[in-house]
């Protein structure tokens, strides 16, 4: 087994992973924003 290859294998998912939770975390944010703005006193 090719020791760089396995660490690059890592970096990529690893990779793949923190820009899939950050857009997650932002779709999130976006969503709990709008309920908030719905549910504000005027």
């Amino acid at each position: 087994m090719n020791l760089s290859r396995s660490f690059q294998q890592v970096a990529v998912t690893t990779n793949i992973h923190t820009h899939v939770s950050d857009e997650r975390r932002r779709e999130a944010t976006g969503h709990m924003d709008r309920l908030l703005q719905r549910r504000r006193p005027e």
